[in-house]
């Protein structure tokens, strides 16, 4: 073989060295900005980038603030109704332990008065509905309609007869549970002492004589009580069992059997 000459390897490693810088020229260069990326970083130098960040924090917290701020309120809302039950339900229960209304009936005294006018049921009428009137009365009828309603029978001299309601309010006062249940308790027969205010009935009352009338009773006070045994009361009394012609007909298909 053929050794080289120093001036061929000379010559073979110029033409190398010109190819190399040929291909530098065309090769894609690097933007200076994202050559010193690495240094830019290091120094930390966007701003912007941190600005966000930290606006984005402070947002997070006056939301997270807001939402505690509502939850708060929401708890005392709670808590207040709560308090709002409570102090309704022990308002409730002293009301309906404490009888507000034992002053409006029960066995009458020498001091009971009363001060409305005293109308007989007969004389009833347009003129005295709306206004608080007072009767003596027996009661004839009565029956309770739940624990705060009553309706009792009302009857003076000359078989007139009335229908009376009394009916607990809310308050306990003029008239509580317990005058309620007191009145329903009545027995019949028994002559009463009545304070009333005179309204109109949704219908009618058939059962009463005064049928086109009702007394709303606030205050009632027990006269005189009905004997321990009544074999038949005056009402039950009063009603017609038929004709005398009927009973002879009946007599006579008896006597015939």
């Amino acid at each position: 073989m053929k050794k080289e000459s120093s001036a061929s390897r000379g010559n073979k490693a110029e033409c190398s060295l010109s190819k190399a810088e040929d291909l530098a020229h065309f090769a894609p260069m690097t933007p200076p900005h994202l050559t010193l990326l690495p240094s830019i970083k290091a120094r930390g130098a966007f701003p912007n980038r941190r600005l966000t960040a930290t606006m984005e924090d402070a947002t997070q917290s006056k939301k997270g603030a807001k939402k505690a701020e509502a939850k708060a309120k929401k708890e005392a809302e709670k808590a207040r109704k709560a308090a709002e039950r409570e102090a309704a339900a022990a308002s409730s229960s002293a009301a309906s332990t404490e009888d507000l209304a034992k002053e409006n009936y029960g066995d009458i005294t020498l001091t009971t008065k009363l001060g409305a006018e005293t109308v007989h049921l007969r004389g009833l009428g347009e003129t005295h509905v709306g206004k608080t009137i007072k009767i003596r009365a027996w009661i004839q009828n009565a029956r309770m309609q739940g624990a705060k309603m009553a309706f009792v029978e009302l009857r003076e001299e000359g078989n007139w007869t009335v229908q009376g309601v009394v009916a607990a309010s809310a308050e306990g006062t003029p008239v509580s549970k317990q005058m309620v249940k007191w009145i329903g308790g009545l027995k019949l027969e028994s002559f009463v002492l009545v304070e009333a205010s005179v309204q109109k009935p949704l219908e009618p009352v058939k059962s009463c004589r005064v049928s086109e009338y009702e007394l709303h009773l606030t205050k009632v006070y027990l006269v005189a009580p009905a004997p321990e045994m009544l074999g038949l009361g005056l009402g039950a009394a009063s009603r017609a069992v038929g004709r005398l012609d009927e009973e002879e007909v009946i007599e006579e298909k008896v006597e015939g059997m």
